[in-house]
């Protein structure tokens, strides 16, 4: 079917005028996703107000747009502007899910189900970890996924292709979480480039300083990919305000100083300074290091944006490599962190 909207298209109190009527073809898929195909860029407060009016959850709606040249039905891109809107749909007063995979481990195969696991299990977005030989900011846990990754052969080139595969069958939003060496070694702009080919919604540099990486920040926007900033409770007021100027999307704040891996209990100060960071950046703000239960999603819930999961997830993915029920392991896990079930 086609559908036509006015010129004036109002919603949560944002109103939008077009230029022309913005016209879409719009068809459910076999399994019940909806498909959008768009002339022109699609905002993501309509992609909103689609969830809203079709009851169905943002991840079930896929947005493209034709690429240059193109036309309905041609080749297609996925269009990555859903991000912030999957970040601000909370539902059922949670925050939005953000699980954290190594692509590659134990192979790519495995990841791209694992992807599809946690999008049944309910992920809101993705983040598709780049393995490095030296991931300073790492737990074990995640170290040795990288390690597996890296004797896989696997690159940020193929993790790339990799987010290309999962897009174009309307996965969850995607970020890219790498260390600077592989971006630098294959060039910021070819890494632009091919990250927005990709589909690839947002990059986290994570041990490149905002203030350093202006190039990259700057091509990011360019190419319509949000660079996600890091912050921590060490942050110092100018680094918080330069997360304002370089960063979009939302902020990545660190729960607490030190490496990724599960904790058992959350910093007292932890909603103080994640209001701090909001006020101060006017960004969502997702929360992350040492998140592992539903307990700790709940308490989160009421102050921050989106919950990021990571070292937990990837001890699942390691007890449970080679195993069949993997898939459904990953799925029930996520799953969990929204309290539907038990995480063991």
């Amino acid at each position: 079917s086609e559908i036509v909207i006015s010129h004036d298209f109002e919603f949560v109190g944002v109103t939008h005028a077009f230029t022309e009527p913005h016209a879409v073809i719009a068809h459910f898929e076999p399994d019940g996703r909806l498909t959008i195909w768009s002339a022109q860029q699609v905002p993501h407060y309509l992609h909103l107000a689609l969830s809203a009016v079709l009851e169905m959850p943002m991840h079930r709606i896929r947005v493209i747009r034709p690429m240059v040249g193109g036309a309905f039905g041609g080749k297609s891109d996925p269009f990555p502007h859903e991000m912030i809107a999957a970040l601000l749909a909370r539902k059922a007063g949670r925050p939005a899910i953000i699980p954290y995979v190594v692509a590659g481990d134990p192979d790519l195969k495995t990841t791209g189900a694992i992807v599809s696991a946690l999008q049944r299990g309910g992920a809101d977005i993705v983040e598709l970890g780049v393995p490095f030989s030296d991931p300073i900011a790492d737990g074990p846990v995640n170290q040795r996924a990288a390690e597996r990754a890296l004797r896989n052969g696997v690159s940020l080139r193929s993790v790339l292709d990799l987010g290309a595969r999962l897009r174009s069958k309307g996965s969850p939003p995607l970020v890219l979480f790498t260390y600077y060496n592989p971006v630098h070694r294959m060039g910021v702009r070819e890494f632009t480039d091919a990250a927005r080919r990709a589909g690839v919604d947002g990059v986290l540099v994570t041990d490149l300083p905002p203030e350093e990486g202006e190039d990259l920040s700057g091509a990011l926007r360019d190419a319509g990919i949000d660079p996600i900033v890091l912050l921590s409770p060490t942050s110092t007021p100018e680094r918080i305000d330069g997360a304002a100027r370089h960063g979009r999307g939302f902020v990545y704040f660190i729960s607490r100083a030190g490496v990724t891996g599960a904790r058992e209990t959350l910093p007292r100060e932890l909603e103080e300074q994640v209001g701090r960071v909001r006020e101060s950046c006017g960004l969502p703000v997702a929360v992350g290091f040492g998140i592992s239960t539903p307990e700790q999603v709940r308490s989160i819930a009421g102050f921050a944006d989106g919950v990021i999961v990571g070292s937990a997830l990837v001890r699942v993915i390691e007890e449970a490599c080679g195993s069949p029920d993997l898939e459904d392991r990953v799925e029930r896990f996520c799953r969990g962190l929204s309290g539907e079930e038990d995480l063991r």
